[in-house]
């Protein structure tokens, strides 16, 4: 079986996934259509954002899980969450 499929473009590449991963900080990924790939997911939906690189918030508000690495997301996933690694209390 084929385990890797190469698609034109990210639209096609999120038909029925049930996830997507951003661990690049290529512009082109900032100015996609967020909703349009949503809507061609499978739910829920999950994105990994590698590179702190989206507006997760706006993610959120789509309907998408958010998971990221540097910033924690409030786990009612109504807002963002900025965290210090080396912050002391």
């Amino acid at each position: 079986p084929d385990l890797v499929t190469i698609c034109p473009d990210a639209y096609s590449a999120a038909d029925g996934s049930h996830a997507l991963v951003i661990c690049t900080e290529w512009d082109e990924f900032q100015n996609l259509d967020y909703q349009r790939i949503y809507h061609k997911m499978l739910k829920p939906a999950f994105i990994f954002d590698g590179r702190l690189l989206l507006n997760h918030q706006q993610l959120l508000d789509i309907g998408f899980k958010v998971e990221t690495i540097g910033k924690r997301l409030s786990r009612n996933h109504s807002k963002v969450v900025r965290t210090h690694a080396n912050s002391s209390s």
